[in-house]
């Protein structure tokens, strides 16, 4: 998620990564692309599909789950509200089929360190959390664009940002 998506949540401690909490927000509340939310809706719906003894998604066995959105815009144009509205969903879907949910946002002075390796092993802890099978999870990258300082290429580029370009890239593949 891009943009002032802070606004709303309160989090733990910063060294053990951030769980989200949010006060609901329903459908009608949410500005913008009517389409965007409604995506945003059956995607959460979607994904509440998952059967934990299986570990399977009957909808991503045909294509029908978004591993991932990006949310831009302006301030004010409704990204952290689309986003605390997808929770609520989430929320709501997982207490109807009895399972567990995570909600995480990260930002890069969580997960940015000075201290060689401290970088992948903050990134892959947090990972690590929403990947387990046994429940929904929602991972919410908050101003991604922070997150690298530059090119890959580019001799400038610290390790730590190579360490979180590359955990990143083999979380979504």
């Amino acid at each position: 998620c891009a943009g002032s998506c802070c606004a709303g949540k309160r989090g733990e401690d910063r060294k053990e990564i951030k769980v989200i909490s949010w006060d609901p927000v329903e459908e009608y509340e949410v500005i913008g692309d009517r389409d965007v939310t409604t995506n945003c809706l059956r995607m959460c719906d979607r994904i509440a599909f998952y059967d934990p003894v299986l570990q399977k998604n009957p909808f991503n066995e045909f294509g029908g789950i978004i591993v991932s959105m990006l949310f831009d815009g302006p301030p004010g144009t409704g990204k952290t509200k689309r986003m605390r509205m997808m929770m609520t969903r989430l929320q709501r879907r997982a207490e109807m089929v009895l399972l567990q949910y995570l909600f995480k946002s990260v930002t890069a002075d969580q997960i940015k360190s000075e201290w060689y390796g401290k970088t992948a092993q903050l990134v892959g802890e947090l990972l690590k959390a929403v990947q387990d099978p046994s429940l929904l999870a929602l991972l919410f990258v908050d101003d991604i664009d922070l997150l690298l300082t530059g090119d890959r290429n580019d001799p400038g580029t610290s390790g730590g940002d190579m360490d979180i370009m590359k955990a990143l890239m083999d979380f979504f593949s």
